[in-house]
């Protein structure tokens, strides 16, 4: 007879790294886990917290697909076009910024914006991407 097997256990920041979040995002969404449903804590590694790396990608995987089935994007014109703002509250993202962050932290996450306006001044230059 085999022995159950003992389920992988991954910390923050692996979870972090696959998930594309900080460690400091996993930490937040585990102690808030009696409102959102995050894994309990499987183990520790020092004074690491572990979880159950398939009870986490299951979590994660449930929750994208529990937060696209609420959002029906507006009627819009396809010719317009979508600022950062604009884009994001257009998918439902909950943080306005998060299309602006996505660009700038995960180049190619996103495709390339049709215009690109350079704004500001020499001294605190900005760009507008639309």
């Amino acid at each position: 007879m085999t022995s159950p097997r003992k389920p992988r256990l991954a910390d923050a920041a692996e979870i972090a790294a696959e998930q594309g979040l900080t460690s400091a995002r996993v930490t937040r969404l585990c102690n808030t886990r009696d409102q959102n449903g995050f894994p309990e804590i499987a183990g520790m590694r020092r004074r690491a917290r572990l979880w159950d790396h398939a009870e986490v990608t299951k979590w994660f995987a449930d929750r994208s697909l529990a937060r696209l089935g609420d959002h029906t994007p507006p009627p819009r014109d396809p010719e317009d076009l979508l600022n950062g703002v604009a884009t994001s509250k257009f998918l439902g993202y909950k943080n306005i910024n998060q299309v602006n962050n996505y660009v700038r932290d995960r180049p190619g996450y996103f495709p390339d914006p049709d215009v690109v306006e350079e704004m500001g001044t020499p001294e605190r230059p900005y760009r507008k991407l639309l």
